[in-house]
């Protein structure tokens, strides 16, 4: 099997708000950066929460 993954930045601010580390998404000849790749090579998932209003 083959998951669709859209990539994200790296860790490298921290909101002082919540705490929570701040990413973007990654992008190549600004355009959305995404792979499709084995779902073998998925080491752990994440959720990502939009920072609303800001």
């Amino acid at each position: 099997p083959l998951a669709y993954v859209e990539w994200f930045t790296a860790f490298h601010v921290v909101d002082p708000i919540t705490g929570m580390n701040v990413v973007a998404p990654s992008t190549r000849s600004h355009r959305r950066y995404a792979t499709v790749i084995p779902v073998t090579d998925i080491v752990r998932s994440c959720h990502l929460i939009p920072n609303w209003g800001r």
